[in-house]
């Protein structure tokens, strides 16, 4: 009775790890960080706009498009035209739909917590300065890393880090060498860095 338990299970892990091969080559084709470096690379353009002598319905006319609209069609229609037709369509089990569902839940109580945070410094100044820039930073890192565990996505660390980076960084470009544009330079580089890692792992990816 024990050795069929024994070859039900292994079984299972095999299936398991057959599935964690499947989901982990759709992100073979960096689409996801060519996306995730536009979004922070056009967020960080918006607030430079501010700089520049244009009206806010300009700002947002560029803004809302190009972080709205354009990375979710690069990914959609790259996997669509690009990664399906080489890899084929799979639909994946409960385990990997609850983790999903897991990440979701924990990004969406990661930002709950910022957003409190971020109250408590408006309102009472709690987290002001270098306090701020920490938490914010560990936010960062937090979500990123729980993205990257979750989805099994193991480039998401490294573009977690970078960007986790960016935010001490630009404390203190803007409180001690008070340098123009600290915002652009802190986390412009790192967005300008993932989406050409992004570019690079595509071009691999399309002469497979």
């Amino acid at each position: 009775m024990h050795v069929p338990e024994k070859k039900n299970m292994t079984q299972d892990i095999d299936l398991r790890e057959l599935e964690k091969k499947a989901w982990t080559s759709y992100f073979q084709d960096g689409l996801l960080d060519i996306a995730l470096g536009m979004i922070m690379l056009v967020a960080v353009l918006s607030s430079t706009l501010e700089a520049i002598d244009i009206t806010d319905e300009v700002r947002v006319a560029i803004y809302i498009p190009l972080i709205v609209i354009v990375p979710p069609v690069i990914v959609v229609l790259g996997k669509r035209y690009i990664t399906i037709p080489r890899l084929g369509f799979a639909k994946f089990g409960l385990h990997r739909k609850t983790r999903n569902r897991i990440m979701i839940a924990g990004l969406v109580s990661l930002q709950l917590m910022l957003l409190a945070m971020l109250i408590l410094q408006w309102v009472y100044g709690w987290g002001s300065g270098w306090l701020g820039s920490v938490i914010v930073t560990l936010n960062i890192l937090a979500a990123f890393c729980l993205i990257a565990y979750l989805l099994d996505y193991r480039r998401m660390y490294a573009i977690g880090i970078l960007f986790a980076m960016s935010e001490p960084v630009m404390f203190y470009l803007k409180n001690y060498s008070h340098t123009t544009y600290a915002g652009f330079i802190a986390y412009g580089i790192p967005a300008v860095i993932v989406m050409v890692m992004g570019f690079i792992v595509l071009q691999r990816f399309l002469r497979r």
